[in-house]
């Protein structure tokens, strides 16, 4: 293979398909960049226009509900397997043979 000294002397080195699809490649870039931008301002403009909506107290009064929820369902998560547990630990297949029995 030999390397060319000057290789602007043949313009043609790429055909105008790859040409295409290069100019193709980099509008798709720009349009992808602007797209970003965009949306980097939209969610400023929305996380703006929150705090102007949602006062503070009201902010604390939704985290104080968030915790408490996230409480009670981490206890009701604990409870649930505690009783599993003990289902287990006293054959819970008598005692659901148990029930079918009592409902027949």
């Amino acid at each position: 293979m030999r390397i060319k000294d000057n290789i602007s002397e043949n313009k043609e080195d790429y055909s105008a398909e790859m040409k295409k699809r290069v100019a193709s490649a980099f509008n798709l870039i720009t349009v992808i960049t602007e797209a970003k931008e965009l949306l980097k301002h939209t969610k400023a403009g929305v996380l703006e226009l929150r705090e102007a909506i949602i006062s503070p107290q009201e902010e604390a009064e939704r985290s104080s509900a968030k915790s408490l929820f996230d409480a009670r369902m981490q206890a009701t998560v604990y409870y649930t397997l505690k009783n599993i547990e003990g289902y287990q630990r006293h054959g819970w297949r008598k005692i659901l043979d148990e029930g079918e029995a009592a409902d027949d």
